[in-house]
């Protein structure tokens, strides 16, 4: 085969065979390479952290471990780390510092709480409500040793004075509270407040009143505050012929206000009342002429106090007069009656006349309305 030939034949092969892009060829041939090493990788690295993770279970489990994990259980392998479970606190008691972060080493206390103390409460200055019966004025007023120094109020001079504060906790919230009596006294009356004092930002303030002083006829002669939150005021009875009786009477913080939970509520009303009646009569003729007759009184005590010294007095109507003294009524007990007879005399015939009664006695009567009666006389021949 000559030259030329050759050259003939190379170029009609080289038209019928379609252009190859080796560079092309060469690039995706690479790439596969590099696909096909990191599926080995992996496969590898897996088949290692599997074999590690059996290990790892297999020897905690034959040292008393946890188990194998279940197959439900979620995997942390491969994932983000935990961080710390988040904790919950309470908020700190009224009135204690802040808490720093983290835990205290064992055996260390936390920040200690300044106690009310009964010396720190009659020396304080208080912002008092107003007083039953606006007996004395509300207002800031600065204690020293238990009386009033001064005040803001406007008549801030009436003697004002503070027993002996009783301290405990009243309101559940852990700190303590100061439980004392104020007695006002702006003249020759006085009036009371019981009140639960706490400790506030700039100073003492009231946290409520505990019980309503200044009812009728009693007075507050000491309070307990105890450790179960509750107070107990002592109550004494001031009403006229009481003896001074007491009573104990239990209150307890709700929340917004003191409520009595135990104990009675009053003292039972001592009334002075005395009820007095009269029969009609009738004088008869006796033989020396004149016309005699007895008038029938009884006085009833129908209070709940004695009566030491009651007394009657007599309007006898015209024509008839009195023919015997009587000393006097003497004491009555209640529900204890005294009959009285007045003899009473006419020197010549009378028709039917009215006549009145009246009882009265030194401590005064709560029911003037049966304190007098009327009654008739008229004389008879026989």
């Amino acid at each position: 085969m000559n030259a030329d030939r050759l050259r003939a034949d190379l170029a009609d092969l080289a038209e019928e065979v379609t252009p190859v892009d080796l560079r092309d060829q060469a690039l995706r041939t690479s790439r596969r390479l590099v696909i096909q090493r990191r599926v080995a990788t992996s496969a590898a690295a897996l088949a290692l952290v599997g074999v590690a993770t059996g290990s790892a279970l297999a020897i905690r489990s034959a040292t008393g471990g946890l188990g194998p994990v279940p197959a439900d259980s979620p995997s942390v392998t491969g994932g983000p780390s935990a961080g710390p479970a988040p904790t919950s606190s309470a908020p700190a008691p009224r009135g204690s510092a802040p808490s720093s972060s983290g835990s205290p080493a064992a055996g260390t206390s936390g920040p200690s709480r300044k106690l009310l103390t009964v010396a720190e409460v009659k020396n304080a200055q208080i912002p008092l409500p107003p007083w039953p019966g606006d007996a004395c004025a509300a207002g800031t007023y600065q204690f020293r040793q238990g009386a009033v120094l001064s005040g803001s109020a406007p008549d801030s001079k009436p003697l004002l004075l503070m027993d002996r504060p009783s301290i405990a906790d009243v309101d559940g919230d852990g700190e303590p509270e100061a439980v004392v009596t104020l007695t006002c006294k702006p003249g020759s009356t006085s009036a009371q407040q019981v009140i639960a004092l706490v400790r506030g930002p700039a100073g003492l303030v009231p946290l409520g009143v505990v019980a309503p002083a200044g009812q009728r006829d009693s007075q507050v002669k000491g309070v307990q505050a105890l450790a179960d939150g509750s107070v107990r005021v002592r109550w004494v009875d001031t009403q006229r012929g009481s003896a001074g009786a007491e009573q104990w009477r239990t209150y307890r913080w709700n929340g917004s206000a003191f409520r009595q939970i135990a104990g009675p509520t009053g003292f039972p009303e001592l009334r002075v009342d005395l009820k007095v009646t009269a029969v009609p009569l009738v004088l008869v003729k006796d033989p020396s002429g004149k016309y005699l007759g007895d008038l029938k009184v009884t006085v009833t005590n129908v209070g709940d106090l004695a009566v030491g010294r009651p007394e009657l007095r007599l309007t006898l109507p015209a024509g008839v007069g009195m023919n015997t003294e009587i000393d006097g009524v003497g004491p009555i007990d209640p529900g204890r009656s005294r009959t009285l007879l007045y003899t009473l005399e006419a020197t010549s015939p009378i028709g039917p006349r009215v006549g009145r009664v009246t009882v009265t006695n030194d401590l005064g009567d709560d029911d003037s309305g049966n304190d007098e009666a009327m009654w008739t006389v008229q004389t008879s021949e026989s």
